[in-house]
């Protein structure tokens, strides 16, 4: 017990610290603190629309056809596949269970509860913004790759596009510093699983369990995830797809349960997120700290600026980059829509955010308006989040640990992954492991966007082709 408070202590003190460099306030007015990460990806997330001449608006409905299309995956499954690669549509169902975690159902209670039902049309917006950067990201992630026969593996991303990037600009030894300080921050990230947390949270909630019922629990999970991790690329993007499909299924169809059977709120719930989204609060401040919330949470839950969703792009039969950004659009469109219009309208519309308790009992009390028994599908739900989440970032994590110490070392890394799900699942604080999250998986999208703007230019070359039927 001694050790596990030793270990939230220096969490909590490398939390405070990241905070004071991160999130620190760029207006320098205390009651209007706009923090310099947010303010950082929403202006490069406008740069973007306006370079890419508002491919979110022109491509918004292509995106979503071409995520659908069996043409295009049925094609590339034909396709012979000697680097352990996968269809553009199961990577993109892995990538949005990468990025649906648990936050996606309480850090956007939690968001509701803090700022007011006005953070949700924040989300919206938030949402639209960062379509161009998922699209620049992937389309460069994908331009810039190259397959190592050797291993038989892709090698790209975040970590590849950086140095590609600054050696254009004849920084090759800066370039590849940033890219290990990079792959470094993405690997700590992956050890604060805030995804076995929360299960862990839901499980103690419901059932009353011991504290050594939740480490055995913790370990099975773990371990469960492990071995689908273990199992190759090939084999995560085809077990995650599977279960990203039918916890989307469940999910939306109990929210919507809960919002028929409070219909007759539906319409102040809806002018209360427009209204509040513009209304001076007394308590927190303003408008602006309503939208910085609403931003934070969905840059977070779309994974947008921090590049993790082009580590798992990176691994597609898809041959045209430009047709793969396009692609990966929809599962901002996905993700924000599962997000807003289904965990914090459920809060909204049961009024539960209003009840002085925390993001998981706002949660339980909108499930319980239509049935007690309800609340136990969380059960099922939120270890499904969990386990697609926790799986796609301990892929990423393993590729980060290849940049930096190479591929014979990587069952050190696995070690290492299992001992740190088995801490953060019987970690009692949401906040802690929720802040240190946030803290690690903002401080890459600097260097990140960096490289981003330098390559900006040559995304852009490819996309007029593109556009133009020439490409």
């Amino acid at each position: 017990m001694e050790i596990l408070l030793f270990i939230e202590n220096i969490i909590e003190k490398v939390s405070s610290f990241g905070d004071a460099i991160f999130f620190f306030n760029v207006t320098g007015v205390a009651r209007y603190k706009v923090p310099f990460l947010i303010a950082w990806i929403t202006v490069f997330g406008i740069y973007c629309t306006v370079k890419f001449r508002f491919i979110n608006v022109r491509y918004f409905i292509k995106s979503l056809k071409m995520m659908a299309s069996s043409k295009i995956d049925n094609a590339q499954k034909k396709q012979r596949n000697f680097f352990n690669l996968s269809t553009s549509r199961r990577i993109l169902l892995t990538g949005i269970g990468e990025a649906i975690d648990v936050s996606a159902i309480f850090g956007i209670t939690t968001a509701v509860i803090i700022a007011g039902p006005g953070v949700l049309f924040w989300m919206l917006v938030a949402g639209f913004i960062s379509m161009p950067i998922k699209f620049l990201e992937i389309s460069l992630g994908c331009i810039t790759r190259k397959m190592d026969k050797q291993n038989q593996c892709v090698i790209g991303g975040p970590s590849r596009y950086i140095e590609v990037m600054f050696r254009c600009i004849k920084q090759k030894r800066l370039g590849k510093i940033i890219a290990i300080a990079f792959s470094f921050c993405v690997m700590i990230s992956t050890f604060f699983s805030l995804q076995i947390n929360q299960t862990m949270n839901v499980v103690r909630h419901i059932f009353d369990i011991s504290d050594l019922a939740s480490l055995q629990i913790t370990s099975i999970v773990a371990l469960l995830i492990m071995l689908i991790i273990l199992t190759g690329f090939n084999s995560i993007t085809k077990i995650s797809s599977r279960i990203v499909k039918v916890m989307s299924i469940l999910y939306v169809f109990v929210c919507f349960a809960i919002v028929v059977v409070n219909f007759e709120n539906f319409t102040h719930a809806i002018s209360l997120i427009f209204s509040e989204a513009f209304t001076f609060r007394a308590v927190e401040g303003s408008i602006i700290y309503a939208s910085i919330v609403g931003l934070k949470r969905i840059y977070f839950s779309c994974d947008v600026g921090q590049g993790i969703s082009s580590i798992i792009h990176i691994n597609t039969l898809n041959k045209n980059p430009i047709q793969e950004g396009i692609i990966s659009m929809s599962a901002v469109t996905i993700i924000t829509l599962i997000s807003v219009f289904c965990s914090g309208l459920i809060v909204v519309i049961t009024g539960s955010y209003l009840s002085n308790i925390d993001s998981m009992g706002a949660v339980i009390s909108a499930f319980d308006t239509v049935h007690p028994f309800l609340k136990y599908t969380l059960f099922a739900v939120v270890p499904m989040f969990a386990i697609t989440t926790a799986v796609a970032w301990g892929y990423c994590g393993q590729n980060a640990w290849k940049n930096i110490f190479g591929i014979k070392t990587v069952y050190i890394y696995n070690c290492l992954l299992f001992v740190a799900y088995v801490f953060c699942g019987t970690t009692r604080d949401f906040r802690k492991i929720l802040d240190i999250a946030d803290i690690f998986n903002f401080s890459i999208t600097v260097p990140n966007i960096i490289a981003l703007f330098i390559g900006a230019n040559f995304v852009q070359k490819r996309y007029r082709k593109y556009r133009d039927g020439l490409f």
